[in-house]
């Protein structure tokens, strides 16, 4: 079955756990874990010297996450979109995560991700 078939709080319980581990490698500063649900695409946009390059500048202002707040999800034929509030340790404003997801050969994976913050 599809993650388009499924309820909006069917395929949250699919994507969160996705989200979650991609917000723990960057915790943990893990190129590995941070990009293990990433598409092909996703992969060569957001590589191990761009990953670096944007940790520096980003980690130093949020710090480690706390946690997630759902905010929004949308679908789109292809792709289901999903926004959290990311509440993190070195500041009391949330930032913004914006996730998009897509299925690729029966696996569920990350297409696109923004942070604004």
């Amino acid at each position: 079955m599809s993650i388009f078939d499924l309820s909006e709080e069917d395929f949250l319980s699919v994507v969160t756990p996705i989200a979650e581990s991609m917000q723990v490698g960057w915790d943990e500063d893990s190129y590995e874990k941070f990009s293990e649900y990433f598409s092909e695409s996703m992969k060569e946009y957001v590589d191990i010297e761009n990953y670096s390059k944007q940790r520096k500048v980003i980690f130093s202002d949020l710090g480690k996450h706390k946690k997630m707040e759902l905010l929004a999800t949308h679908k789109n034929p292809n792709e289901i979109i999903v926004m959290w509030r990311l509440y993190c340790s070195n500041r009391e404003t949330p930032a913004l995560t914006t996730y998009f997801f897509q299925e690729k050969n029966g696996k569920v994976v990350i297409e696109a991700a923004n942070i604004n913050y």
